[in-house]
């Protein structure tokens, strides 16, 4: 199992879906230019084609982040590979040649910056058109290459449970909401990590504490900065990375 200096006191920078505040999120120009800049960890997004291929993409919808309409499910790689993923909507035509990236490419980029932690999230759209156990196997296929740089985070805690029975991976809980139900679930599954909005968090002192490490987001403006440093957090996710690491 690895973490980034998991006995510092600090809380890391996570870069959030590469770097979305100069770039098309879930993108390599993105995350290379993230890691460029130091950033020591990222998170990235994983969906499924429709032949079962992962690419990194937030949505199901594909209007938001390529400007075209459809569903991302519905699309072979084959076809997909093709489109541009540049925000158009959001960042005009500056990245109209980017186009939308395979997961095989985590491995290139964490191989160029050995230092490098990848937050893999596997969305769970992707398990009703696909098994649980074909998408977490392809992932770890897919990044066999850089097995210690890398670990997988979820909503699906039925993807989070196979990856470490099956692989022994490490895990990372992502949160939908903060109540008693949810923590009873984080207290039976003991992620590694447990993930959640800053927003929905509970007062500081009554954060529940366990073998778990805590990573929120997004932290993108010097109040919710502020905010979050009253918390015991490993890890802090943000869109602008740059701002916080010049």
């Amino acid at each position: 199992m690895t973490h980034i200096n998991p006995k510092s006191t600090a809380a890391k920078w996570v870069a959030h879906r590469g770097y979305p505040y100069l770039y098309p999120e879930n993108t390599r120009i993105g995350i290379d230019a993230a890691l460029a800049l130091g950033a020591l960890a990222f998170e990235c997004d994983v969906q499924f084609t429709a032949d079962g291929e992962p690419v990194l993409f937030h949505d199901v919808d594909m209007k938001r982040i390529t400007g075209h309409k459809g569903k991302l499910h519905e699309q072979r790689w084959e076809t997909l590979q093709h489109f541009a993923v540049g925000e158009p909507s959001r960042l005009g035509r500056r990245y109209e040649s980017i186009l939308i990236s395979h997961l095989s490419e985590v491995v290139g980029l964490l191989k160029q910056y050995p230092q490098a932690y990848a937050f893999i999230e596997l969305k769970p759209e992707s398990l009703p058109l696909h098994s649980v156990a074909y998408c977490v196997d392809k992932i770890v296929e897919t990044l066999a290459a850089v097995k210690n740089q890398w670990q997988l985070i979820s909503y699906a805690e039925v993807a989070l449970r196979y990856a470490r029975e099956q692989y022994d991976l490490p895990i990372g809980w992502v949160m939908e909401k903060y109540n008693s139900a949810f923590l009873a679930t984080l207290e039976e599954l003991q992620p590694d990590i447990a993930i959640c909005n800053i927003r929905k968090l509970p007062p500081p002192e009554n954060l529940l504490q366990g073998k778990w490490q805590w990573m929120a987001y997004v932290i993108n403006d010097e109040e919710t900065l502020q905010h979050s440093e009253s918390y015991a957090l490993a890890y802090r996710e943000t869109d602008n990375i740059g701002g916080w690491l010049a």
